[in-house]
């Protein structure tokens, strides 16, 4: 992505360089020799790690070798599933009130509960309309139904398609279906769903900031309980995301998501959940993100996660494991985490019924919460999720923190200024994306940040209407995607950039944009109007890169443009700029030489 682009050409030798430039300047003996040595020793772990391999920071890593991959296959149990009441239909998404938000919302798709409009909106609801046997992912049946119900135009859509004669007939005819499900502002919406990792975090965020319903309406809730039933695998528990067998990382997130949106314990699908939880030692054996969401649900304790301490963004900027460098993915999801870490934020779980019964179920029968060896359990995680093994230098780092976080420290002078700018950090990243953040993780931890901030835990009320964390609420339905498998939290706020540039280049190359002249006027007006005017200089105080004239995956707004969406949605511009199509709509969004350079 382009905001990491300067992080991965820094090689394990520029802190080096930094540390001897330290060293050689006026008066800087003593501070440049003990940087020298902190960067000695990073790099020369560095090294290690990379088995002296030249690698960039973000390097992915190796293929996983084949006896560490994972042998399953998802298997769902066949028979009916849950359907969603009538009622849901998509729309624009609405400014929210005055001056809550820094920008204009891009207006793209949103869903909204409406009894008044289920008839229109019921797609085959006299059989089950989702079957995770035949295939887990949906058909998007619901937003299609509703485009098409929506369609002005002289051809109704055909029941059946006649056969093509040749390719540019195929491509022909698939156009004029899909012209029938364009939004009205250009793009092409869909659900861009998958992760299970996902819709958990949300629910968990809402529950911990003053209740599900407090945070959007019931209905919501009601779908995403039918989502979760739905993707319940065969054995009780949930892939890691669709197509993926059963994990720990996901089973333990979305049983106590499907508790917490009002499953009973002694329902048959919490029943299930929890004897796969059980089966591979209970929540002490799953993954660190469910533990950093189970910590702060209160079910889980601090004393059982790997140290995330806020203090590393006080490290100078040129040391190699400065959060600085990490993946912009990565390093934003380490940020509200190592926030709510450095607070020792948890939700006051024995006070509640619901989250106390919690903390005996997600555990082996018999276990006592008070008497967990949390320490014990840093790195503990079940054989089926254990695919990359944490290296034993990590593990001796983490014990190092974990000396700082529980015996030593943390201390005051280094911990409330690391806390300070972590919040201005996240407060920069809110007021840069509209409030989306970069992705749906790291959204769900700033909703309970910006709670947190506000000072939450003493005045719940007081902090519900702080105008950060009313912001965050206004701006979760972007995230959010109905279909015939129910309510889902999705991998972006759409993917709707990328979509409409492969949409356009296609008819462009096909040479159908004549024949279409309306759908891809209003294709390339969106993209024009999409491409991103934010950060002309960048926040370099924040690793951001300047990102003016990029594109994003979805809208303008989330500002985080990447390579590979600017190359297409750039081509797909150029491929219809100037073209006599772009006069079907009335007057073309401009789009002057200098927005090209």
């Amino acid at each position: 992505m382009l905001s990491v682009t300067y992080a991965e050409g820094s090689g394990a030798g520029s802190g080096v360089a930094s540390a001897l430039v330290a060293a050689l300047a006026p008066g800087g003996a003593s501070v440049g020799a003990s940087s020298l040595l902190l960067g000695a020793v990073g790099c020369g772990a560095l090294w290690m790690l990379r088995r002296g391999k030249s690698r960039p920071y973000s390097y992915p890593g190796d293929a996983i070798p084949a006896e560490q991959q994972l042998k399953q296959q998802a298997k769902f149990e066949p028979g009916p599933k849950r359907s969603l009441k009538a009622g849901w239909r998509p729309k624009a998404e609405e400014q929210p009130e005055e001056d809550l938000l820094p920008h204009k919302v891009a207006g793209q798709q949103v869903w909204v509960f409406d009894h008044s409009a289920g008839a229109l909106m019921v797609v085959d609801q006299e059989e089950p309309s989702f079957d995770p046997v035949a295939n887990p992912n949906s058909g998007d049946r619901l937003f299609r139904a509703a485009r098409l119900a929506a369609w002005k135009g002289k051809d109704k859509p055909a029941k059946e398609a006649k056969p093509a004669s040749d390719p540019l007939e195929a491509a022909r005819q698939g156009f004029a279906f899909y012209q029938k499900i364009q939004c009205d502002d250009g793009q092409w919406a869909g659900d861009y769903g998958g992760p299970h990792f996902l819709l958990p975090g949300f629910v968990i965020a809402a529950y911990i900031t003053g209740g599900l319903t407090k945070t959007m309406p019931a209905p919501y809730w009601s779908a995403a309980e039918v989502y979760l039933r739905n993707h319940q695998q065969a054995d009780g528990g949930w892939g890691t995301h669709l197509e993926s067998p059963s994990t720990m990382f996901c089973s333990a997130l979305n049983y106590v998501a499907l508790r917490l949106v009002g499953a009973p314990a002694d329902d048959p699908a919490c029943v299930k959940g929890r004897a796969f939880i059980h089966k591979h030692g209970g929540a002490l054996y799953t993954a660190p993100w469910t533990k950093f969401w189970l910590t702060f649900l209160g079910v889980y304790d601090y004393r059982g996660l790997a140290p995330v301490p806020p203090e590393l963004f006080l490290l100078p900027s040129w040391f190699p494991v400065h959060p600085g460098r990490f993946w912009c993915h990565c390093r934003m999801v380490y940020l509200p985490v190592c926030y709510l870490y450095g607070r020792r934020f948890a939700y006051d779980a024995a006070a509640d019924p619901l989250t106390a019964a919690l903390r005996r179920e997600l555990y082996l029968p018999g276990t006592e919460y008070s008497k967990i060896d949390w320490h014990n359990h840093m790195f503990s995680i079940a054989d089926i999720d254990n695919y990359s093994p944490v290296h034993w230098f990590m593990k001796v780092a983490e014990r190092i923190f974990a000396m700082y976080e529980w015996s030593i420290g943390p201390w005051k002078f280094l911990r409330d200024p690391a806390l300070r700018f972590a919040e201005e950090y996240m407060h920069a990243e809110d007021m840069e994306t509209n409030y989306l953040t970069i992705g749906p993780v790291s959204k769900a931890f700033h909703i309970v940040t910006a709670w947190v901030a506000a000072g939450g835990e003493k005045d719940a009320l007081a902090a519900s209407k702080s105008k950060a964390f009313r912001a965050h609420l206004a701006r979760i339905p972007a995230y959010m995607w109905v279909a015939e498998d129910g309510l889902k939290v999705q991998g972006y706020n759409g993917s709707m950039a990328w979509d409409t540039s492969f949409a356009i280049q296609a008819a462009s190359e096909a040479g159908l944009q004549k024949e279409f002249p309306e759908m891809c006027a209003k294709a390339w007006g969106f993209l024009a109007r999409e491409q991103v005017r934010a950060l002309p200089e960048g926040d370099w105080r924040h690793w951001r890169q300047p990102i003016r004239g990029g594109w994003g995956f979805s809208t303008a707004e989330q500002a985080w443009p990447v390579s590979d969406t600017t190359a297409e949605a750039f081509k797909a511009v150029l491929a219809l700029r100037g073209d006599v199509c772009l006069g079907s709509v009335g007057e073309a969004p401009p789009f002057p030489d200098e927005h090209c350079f």
